[in-house]
């Protein structure tokens, strides 16, 4: 009797099993987790990219604001290269004018180089002191005053001073520009910027020749020095 009371108090064997059961269940989850864990890092690697391809594409896109700063710029480079070879091809025009000689002639190519060159380092420093665009500014409506004076003089005295101040001008525009346009670019957008403020200076050593003997055959050689006044 007691053989067959133990026996029926003892836990069946089969009742064991489902022990095993739930420790297997436990180390499942983290399979599970980790798993779940793939696809939420691979949804948010597209959204990066695309993130990226628009930050690439918002890049390359140029404000209104840009355009007008670089095309002012550019506008003052211009000038100041045009001036310089349109006034060489219309030399013999004014010489037969005013009745220049030789050594007064040369005077009208060198007051200008005199004027450039004597005051092309100060115009940094005076940007330095009064503001990049405020001397920018200024220089270029001098520029504009003195090829204004150069085209009504009658003397060659008045012509070789209004070609020293030209010079005194461009030797405060030309540096500025480049400066404010670096300055006003990203530096992602300024190889673009720069690229194009280089082709203005081509075209302008290019096409000066040509305008300038057009507008001295068409009109007079005073034109030489007005088309400046409404650049600058």
């Amino acid at each position: 009797m007691e053989s067959i009371s133990r026996a029926q108090a003892a836990p069946p064997s089969s009742s064991l099993r489902p022990q095993a059961a739930p420790g297997t269940q436990r180390a499942a989850p983290p399979a599970q987790s980790g798993s779940s864990r793939a696809p939420s890092g691979s949804s948010r690697a597209p959204s990066g990219s695309s993130q990226a391809a628009s930050t690439r594409a918002g890049g390359q896109s140029w404000s209104p604001r840009l355009w007008a700063i670089l095309i002012v710029l550019c506008g003052a480079l211009f000038l100041d290269a045009l001036d310089v070879s349109m006034v060489g091809v219309a030399l013999p025009d004014i010489r037969a004018s005013l009745g220049l000689s030789t050594s007064s002639l040369q005077w009208v190519i060198s007051g200008y180089v005199l004027g450039y060159g004597g005051l092309l380092l100060l115009g940094g420093r005076a940007a330095d002191l009064l503001g990049r665009r405020r001397v920018f500014l200024a220089a270029l409506a001098l520029f504009a005053v003195a090829s204004l004076f150069g085209g009504l003089v009658s003397s060659v005295g008045l012509l070789i001073a209004a070609r020293a101040i030209q010079g005194a001008a461009a030797a405060f525009v030309a540096p500025l520009s480049l400066s404010l346009l670096s300055a006003a670019v990203p530096a992602h957008q300024r190889g673009k910027a720069l690229g194009i403020y280089s082709g203005i200076t081509g075209l302008a050593v290019l096409g000066g020749p040509v305008l300038g003997g057009a507008v001295t055959q068409g009109l007079a050689w005073p034109w030489v020095f007005w088309l400046n006044v409404p650049i600058g």
